[in-house]
Order: structure tokens, then sequence, then C-alpha cells
């Protein structure tokens, strides 16, 4: 009995699946378009994740001062932290070109926002209050709390908090943008900005973004990113390798005579090796799902070490214990490793209280109210 009843379910099956794929057929686009799933991009993650470690490095090293000019510049300890400033020094463009890799055809979320300056006030409110018990009343500054509340240009502590504020709400204007643009007008925008701005930018005057540490600087690597997103670029990585060397090499080189601007974020070398590694992590293919566990906790590492009482205890430290460069790179792995567990037991208590739910709620009633708004008194 079993037995016979088997071919007929099994035929009956094929029968409805016959039928079944034909009609797919015919549905082939609307179906494509609604049930394709979202990719993540692993190595991507690897990269912001290393990017940020990259700050931190750049950030002990300032500290120490380690490759300033000196009598001893042909020492092992200066040609090491040559190197890895000008290995670090990319992390910045990378995170922004990462950023309008990912963000160009994310919906734009206002609670996004929201929930990131709640960490920041997180940590602004229990490192003041820490300070200020551990080192009493003169520790505290009502000046200096509000400026670490205050993402905007004349009072915000973290510049590149600030930077991101701006770049944040300027998102759906980019996007939109970019969604209309074409690849030809994107494409000249992006040989502009890689090409030509920086070369522009080492004369000064009007034209400047300055040492990329603004606002300015960061849309321009959004562009950039947006279009390596919307339209891949075939270059191999070893290709990507050989130019990364060769202008790292050049950049190394050249630190013997014209150090001031070697860092600027928008030095034409230094742009070349940010996009050369942000494009071979982006051709890169990897199945390594931790990393992407881990960005959630990336940009409070900066926050933290970042913090003005978390400063000018890292400049006493830092040159205390790492003695040379090679301890330097050690003590920033450790600084990162300790700022992302400091940021998990933050999310497990912004978790138990549920703050991510009121981020969440206040973005969105805040983004809903003024949409509503401006579809009263606008005609589109």
């Amino acid at each position: 009995m079993l037995y016979t009843h088997r071919p007929l379910a099994c035929s009956r099956r094929f029968h409805i699946g016959k039928e079944t794929l034909n009609s797919l057929n015919n549905m082939e686009p609307k179906i494509a378009t609604l049930t394709m799933p979202r990719n993540r991009h692993y190595a991507l993650d690897l990269l912001k994740t290393i990017s940020m470690l990259m700050v931190v490095i750049l950030h002990v090293n300032h500290h120490c001062d380690y490759w300033k000019p000196t009598d001893t510049m042909d020492t092992a300890t200066w040609w090491v932290s040559v190197t890895s400033v000008m290995i670090c020094s990319v992390a910045v463009n990378v995170y922004a070109l990462i950023t309008g890799y990912v963000s160009v055809n994310l919906t734009w979320k206002l609670s996004r926002y929201v929930n990131l300056w709640m960490i920041v006030a997180f940590y602004t409110v229990t490192i003041t209050g820490l300070a200020y018990f551990w080192m009493g009343s003169s520790a505290f500054s009502l000046k200096n709390l509000i400026s670490q509340f205050t993402p905007i240009p004349f009072a915000g502590a973290h510049w590149f908090f600030t930077a991101y504020s701006i770049l944040f709400f300027l998102m759906p204007f980019l996007n939109k943008g970019i969604a209309h643009i074409g690849q030809k007008y994107h494409a000249s925008l992006v040989i502009f900005i890689i090409a030509v701005l920086p070369i522009l930018n080492l004369f000064g005057g009007h034209i400047m973004v300055q040492s990329g540490l603004n606002s300015t600087w960061l849309v321009c690597m959004y562009i950039v990113g947006a279009y390596v997103k919307k339209y891949p670029l075939s270059i191999r990585k070893r290709y990507l390798l050989i130019l990364y060397t060769f202008v790292l090499l050049l950049q190394i080189s050249l630190c013997f005579f014209i150090r001031p601007g070697m860092t600027s974020y928008a030095f034409p070398l230094l742009v070349m090796t940010s996009l050369c590694v942000f494009l071979m992590f982006e051709k890169l293919q990897t199945n390594k799902k931790w990393f992407a566990s881990l960005v959630p906790f990336i940009f409070s590492v900066y926050i933290i070490h970042q913090h003005p009482y978390i400063v000018p205890l890292l400049e006493k430290i830092c040159p205390t214990l790492a003695k040379h460069s090679y301890s330097a790179i050690m003590i920033s792995t450790i600084i990162f490793a300790v700022c992302i567990m400091i940021d998990i037991l933050r999310s497990r208590v912004f978790s138990l209280l549920k703050l991510n739910k009121v981020g969440n709620f206040i973005g969105n009633g805040i983004q809903e109210r003024v949409s509503a708004i401006l579809s009263r008194y606008t005609q589109s």
C-alpha cells in the first residue's frame, strides 16, 4: 500500500512543480526583484574593522611622536613608525568609501543617526561621570560636556562624528542625485575627485578640502564609493597590489622631504593608496561572517579612545608603555580590543533597557512627522 502510494504522490508533485515552473518563468523579472536576497559583503566588514584599528595606531603614534623629524631618522624605530603611519593613513578615506558603497542603495532612516547619537551621549555621561568621581570637580567642565553632546562644527568634540553627521543628513540627496546622474557624469565627477581635486588642494586658495578632516572630503569619498557599487570596476587584484606597493614606497621615501601634509587624507598619493586598498577588499570574497558581528561596535572604539578625558590619559601612558614603535602597534591592538569589549557591555545595557527601540521610535516618529509636513506643503 505504501509502495503504490509513493509513485502517485511523486508524479503528482512533479506535475504541480512543472506547472509552477512554467508560471515562474513567465513571471521571472518580478520574482527576481522581489525575492533576491541582499548579500552582505563580509570582506568590507573586515576592512572596516581593520580601518578602525588603523585609526587607533595613528593616534598612538601621534601620542608617542615617534616619526617626527629628528637626528635619528635613519633608525629602525623611525622607519617602522613611518611605515605604519603611511599604511594606516588610508583609514578615514577607506571608511568613507565603504559608507558610500553600502549606503547608496539603502533606505535612509533617521533612527540610525538617533541610535548613534545615543551611543555618543552614553559615553559622554559615563566617562565624564567617572572622571568627576576619580579627579573631583576640577575635571568637570560644562563646556566640554555640551561640546561632546553636540555634533556641530563650532562645538563638536569629535571631528569625525561632526563630519559624519553632516554627511548622514546629505545622504538622501546624494543618493537621489547619484541615481539620476548616469554613469558618464558620475565617472567624470569621480575622476575630478581622485585626480584633480587633491592636486588643486595642494595649492590652497578657495579650492581646498584642507587635510580632509571635514564633511566635504567625506562627501567626496562617499561619491567615489557609490560609483564602485553602481558600476563595478574590472581591475585585477594583483595590478591593484602592485600599484599600491609602488605608491606606498613612494610615500615613505618622500617622508624625508615633505613630511608636512603627507598624512593629509586629501594628499594625492594617499588618495591612490586608499582607493587601491578599498578596491582590493571589494573584490575579495570571504564567508567569514564573524567580521560582521564586530561592525556594530567599531564606531564606539573611536568615541571611547578619543574622549577628551581619555586622550590626556593616553598621552601619558602610551609613551611610557610603547617605548618602541613595535610595541606601539601592540598597545594600539590592546586599546582596540578593550574598547570593543566595553562596547559589547554597553550594547547589553542598551538591550536590557530597550534603548534601541527608544531610538527607533524617536527617529521614525520625527521622520514621519517631517515627511507628513513636507508632503502637505509640497507637490512631490
